[in-house]
């Protein structure tokens, strides 16, 4: 019951109420990877940056297909909407650590190459989070793969 309202609430993009419902779901069914991956975007848009890292970063190391192969169209993804909204903070935000991090998490999900240009801007604003290094890491070294053809 509670993903089928959490479902509803993402559809209807009623993001921090979609929030409490996936969190029930996955104490209940921690593997749940649907939740896992509407999880990270509802966190980013509701500025719970460190949660929406943490799943992020559980959910790239076990399966970064689950994000980077996102099929925008057929499963809603609202993060094309989210990212270009955003965009009119560039100017501003464009040094803040934490916008780059939200940029670098809900770009994997339609555009690789933003993601990893969006944790590179992060890395440049505090290059001694290695954890940020290791996520872009990762995320280059799939891509560099993917389109390898490897």
């Amino acid at each position: 019951m509670s993903e089928m309202l959490g479902n509803q609430y993402f559809l209807s993009r009623t993001f921090d109420k979609a929030t409490g419902h996936f969190e029930q779901v996955l104490k209940q069914d921690p593997d749940n990877q649907n939740v896992q991956k509407k999880l990270v975007i509802c966190y980013c848009e509701t500025g719970h940056v460190r949660d929406a890292l943490n799943q992020f970063e559980k959910i790239i190391f076990n399966n970064i297909e689950l994000i980077a192969l996102t099929d925008i169209v057929s499963e809603d993804c609202p993060c094309p909407e989210i990212v270009d909204r955003m965009k009119w903070y560039e100017q501003v935000a464009e040094n803040s650590f934490d916008y780059n991090l939200i940029l670098g998490m809900l770009n994997l999900y339609c555009n690789i190459e933003d993601s990893l240009i969006a944790f590179s801007r992060a890395i440049d604003i505090k290059p001694e989070d290695h954890r940020i290094k290791k996520i872009y890491d990762k995320i280059n070294s799939y891509a560099t793969n993917e389109f390898s053809g490897k």
